[in-house]
């Protein structure tokens, strides 16, 4: 036996002893962390027991505190044999912050967006509060590192275009992005991409414009004209684009003539993306110094020295006409016809002095534009300025009474404008003067005034001084003192400025013919030989000369209508009649007659009117030969129902000298009952004088046909049911209405082929009040029935109750106080109460007045009733109210209102004083009665 001894020199060996550092990260939201690691083991070769212990550091499950920077944890393990063999475990441990800062619970950090370039939202966080800021410190927290320690980074980048007429400058991309790191390391990123478009158009605001022509009838419209500050919500006003166009229209052509008045323009606003809006303006275009429309004026005057015209006689004077055109610019205005027939005809400006013939005007004659004419066109005081070139005038002559007939245009010429002529006449006219008062022959006892008139009566004057007999101004002819033989007589009228016939294109624009007649312009001379006969010395009168009547019943008697023979004249001569018996020794008075003096026979005397001893006598008888003058009514139509008296058609006017007696003879001609008229009446009057002269004139009466489509049915009607009472035609048709044509009724006699029927149908209301549906046929008795024929109307008749009973009230009544009591009971006056149309339904008094002792109101009905009354017509819808007494009422005064009421709701009222006095002793209180009605 022997005895082994085995030595352990061998330590145990580790199997699993870390060898770097063991890292462990903090807690959930801690700054520290709970140390944990897998326990190490050992393994030894010969023992079969051995322990392992930690023998350094904190213990697996300590919790640690995070430092930053972190420090580490030493742990040592010992494992022992029991043989004395030991071994150890050495590592490190470190708890490190692994958690990334975050934001505080009231921060809402953005996300991508999309927004309009003039939305890009600002670097500001929002807060559940409200407010938005910069991001700091104080909104982000973390777990281990103090939010003042933690680094708070923000950063952005943009894709914008710099350039702000390129779209990129309003769409790009900016990337914000905000890094938050704690003193670990740890970072929180948030990135936000926001994507900046510009979708929106700008705002396109207009105004209303106005557009004035140029001298050439144009105007380009600038988009400004019609902005009205438009705007973009991104793009500056500068790098936006603007255009017009007109309402259905394209492009921005210019305005012109053809545009005048209000026009709808479209104004474009884009901005450098495309993107665009519109607004509408009112565009008035107006002219300007050029009107569109190309305006003529003719101004005519006379010919020659002070007026006198280039006549030489009375025919042949001239007149200058000064045709001006106003239009637009650089056009060319030229004569394109010029008639010449019948004596018309324009001619040149410098034409020969008549009676030299002037010279026709050729076609194709040039207008002078206003720039160089020599003529203040435009009335400023200057000539041919640069401003007149839209004047266009022309020079010319035309004959007096004669004128002219031309065409004006400016076709074939430059310009701007479009086509046009003017189709121009004119006629001016010299007056026509004479010399009023004077014959051919006078005799010497001839003196009298000169007078100067005009055929056509024109207004005008004879110039002063220019009369002369024989050379001599003077305005009197004395026959004596010129002396017997011929003298020559002279004048110069004067008719101031010309009417003229003017007519331009249709357009009568100056007066008629006929006032250029009797308005003539210009200085007229004339002249007239007269001769001086010596008076007979012999005078021989007719016996018996008959004188007629004047149509306007008067007639004078003058010497050349009673003396025998030639006496050259008769202004020597006085006529004298006598018209009281006996005839023959006066008193002599002015030969008039009137309608008093038919059929009557006077003597009359002629003398010599410059005394001289020659006389003659004779008879003279008055007579009226002439027919009535009849104005007979005008040919009529007439209905069928109208009557033919001669009321309604018209009658006669009669005119005469005498009395006269009228015979109406009427012809009626029938052509049947159902004929395309009815029928015609002749209507003759024929008027015949007392010395026997007549006349006679007609009128043609129409009757038309009956037609249906013609008659007009009653319109509805109300009656006041008053009306009623004694009168129950008040709702019959001749008072309600029928059926009519022309206002006249059918059914009443007359023409008409018309059967009339009616119907009543009533309908109650309340007492006294109803309505009646009349209901109207009437037939074509021409006509087959059916189809319309009769025709049916309802005719509404409302008979109504149009308010209450009547009355009169009452005078003011006085009544004295119960000497015992202080009070009057008073009988209150009866009255005449009048209700044509139902009953009366209810009476009743209401006093009201103050209580002088309190001053309380005091108010109280009477009931009333009704009663006959002594000597009452029952016929008279009239009644006596009767109304009970009052209560006892204090001293004072009281309104009392009297209140009656009908069957149908109708209530009246009326009031009156009733004064209560203290009168000492005790009153009898009468019961007046007032009466309102014809009976009472």
């Amino acid at each position: 036996m022997f005895t082994i001894t085995i030595n352990d020199a061998a330590p145990p060996l580790f199997d699993n002893c870390p060898t770097t550092m063991v890292m462990i990260g903090n807690d959930p939201d801690q700054c520290s962390g709970k140390l944990n690691w897998t326990k190490p083991t050992a393994t030894d070769v010969s023992a079969i027991f051995f322990n392992v212990i930690q023998t350094g550091g904190p213990l697996s499950g300590t919790v640690v505190p995070i430092t930053c920077p972190p420090t580490p944890q030493t742990i040592t393990y010992t494992a022992n044999d029991g043989n004395g063999n030991i071994s150890t475990c050495t590592f490190q441990i470190m708890v490190v912050d692994t958690e990334k800062p975050e934001f505080d619970a009231d921060i809402l950090m953005p996300g991508n967006v999309t927004v309009e370039c003039d939305a890009v939202p600002t670097n500001c966080i929002p807060r559940t509060g409200g407010a938005c800021t910069p991001l700091t410190n104080d909104d982000v927290n973390d777990n281990c590192t103090a939010p003042a320690d933690l680094e708070v980074d923000f950063n952005e980048v943009s894709t914008q275009n710099p350039d702000p007429a390129n779209c990129g400058h309003y769409n790009y991309m900016i990337t914000r992005t905000w890094t938050i790191t704690d003193c670990a390391g740890n970072e929180l990123v948030h990135v936000q991409k926001i994507t900046v478009q510009d979708t929106k158009a700008p705002t396109a605001l207009c105004k209303n414009a106005t557009a004035t022509l140029d001298k050439n009838g144009k105007y380009t419209l600038s988009p400004f004209d019609v902005d009205n500050g438009s705007f973009d919500n991104c793009a500056p006003t500068a790098n936006l684009t603007f255009s017009v166009m007109p309402v259905n229209g394209t492009g921005n052509p210019p305005l012109s003539c053809a545009n005048l008045g209000p026009n709808l323009i479209i104004l474009t606003v884009s901005d450098p993306c495309g993107n665009s809006a519109t607004c509408t303006a009112v565009v008035t275009v107006v002219e300007g110094i050029a009107p569109c429309v190309p305006e003529i004026q003719v101004e005519t005057s006379c010919m020659g020295m002070n007026n006198m015209g280039n006549a030489t006689a009375m025919e042949n004077g001239q007149f200058m006409d000064l045709i001006t055109i106003k239009s637009l610019a650089m056009m060319t205005w030229k004569i394109t016809v010029n008639v010449t027939s019948n004596g018309q005809g324009l001619y040149n400006i410098n034409s020969p002095t008549p009676p030299a013939a002037p010279v026709l005007l050729p076609i194709g004659t040039t207008f002078i534009a206003g720039t160089a004419d020599g003529i203040d066109n435009d009335g400023d005081g200057l000539m041919d300025e640069a401003d007149e070139m839209i004047y266009y005038t022309l020079k010319v002559l035309h004959v007096d009474c004669q004128g002219y007939d031309i065409t004006v245009s400016n076709a074939g010429g430059i310009g701007m404008g479009s086509l046009a002529s003017f189709h121009i006449q004119n006629k001016a006219c010299y007056p026509t003067p004479y010399f009023c008062n004077t014959e051919d022959v006078f005799c010497p006892c001839t003196t009298f005034d000169i007078e100067v008139c005009e055929y056509n009566n024109a207004a005008g004057s004879v110039v002063p001084g220019s009369i002369m007999v024989d050379g001599v101004p003077t305005t009197v002819f004395d026959a004596g003192a010129l002396g017997v033989g011929p003298h020559t007589i002279m004048a110069t009228f004067d008719a101031g400025i010309a009417t003229t016939n003017l007519v331009i294109n249709g357009v009568q624009l100056g007066g008629t013919m006929q006032d250029a007649l009797n308005d003539p312009g210009c200085k007229q001379k004339i002249t007239k030989v007269v001769n001086i006969v010596p008076t007979p010395n012999t005078l021989i009168c007719n016996d018996l000369v008959y004188v007629s009547m004047d149509e306007d019943c008067k007639v004078t008697l003058g010497a050349d209508d009673v003396l025998e023979g030639t006496y050259f004249c008769y202004d020597d001569y006085v006529v004298e009649v006598d018209k009281t018996a006996p005839f023959g020794n006066g008193p002599w008075e002015m030969p008039m007659f009137g309608p008093a003096d038919i059929g009557k026979t006077y003597f009359y005397h002629v003398l010599h009117d410059c005394g001289g001893p020659n006389t003659c006598w004779g008879e003279v008888k008055i007579e009226d030969k002439l027919a009535p003058k009849l104005d007979c009514p005008i040919d009529i139509t007439i209905a069928c129902s109208e009557p033919v008296d001669v009321s309604y058609t018209g009658n006669v006017v009669v005119t005469d000298c005498s009395a006269y007696t009228t015979v109406i003879d009427d012809v009626f001609a029938d052509f049947g009952e159902c004929g395309s008229h009815r029928g015609q009446f002749l209507r003759t009057w024929i008027v015949t004088d007392i010395w026997g002269n007549q006349s006679s004139c007609s009128q043609l009466i129409t009757i038309t046909k009956f037609e249906l489509a013609s008659v007009v049915m009653p319109v509805d009607i109300t009656v006041n049911c008053e009306d009623l009472h004694l009168n129950l035609s008040a709702i019959q048709p001749d008072a309600t209405g029928r059926p009519s044509i022309n206002g006249a009724p059918i059914g009443n006699g007359g023409y008409c082929s018309a059967s009339i029927s009616y119907t009543d149908e009533k309908f109650d209301i309340c007492a006294g009040s109803y309505s009646i549906h009349r209901t109207w046929k009437v037939s074509n008795e021409c006509l087959l029935l059916g189809n319309g024929n009769p025709i049916i109307h309802t005719q509404r008749i409302r008979v109504k109750d149009f308010g209450g009973p009547a009355f009169d009230c009452p005078a003011t009544v006085t009544v004295s106080t119960d000497p015992f009591t202080c009070c009057a009971t008073a009988a209150l006056p009866s009255m005449i109460v009048s209700e044509g149309c139902s009953f009366i339904s209810g009476l009743e008094a209401k006093v009201t007045g103050i209580n002088p002792n309190n001053g309380n109101v005091i108010t109280f009905t009477v009931p009333g009733h009704l009663e006959d009354f002594a000597g009452n017509n029952w016929w008279n819808p009239d009644t006596l109210a009767v109304f009970n007494y009052t209560q006892c009422m204090p001293i004072g005064e009281y309104t009392v209102q009297y209140k009656a009421q009908d069957q149908c709701s109708n209530i009246s009222y009326c009031s009156f004083l009733l004064r209560v006095e203290g009168l000492g002793a005790p009153s009898r209180f009468l019961r007046p009665v007032h009466s309102s009605g014809s009976d009472g």
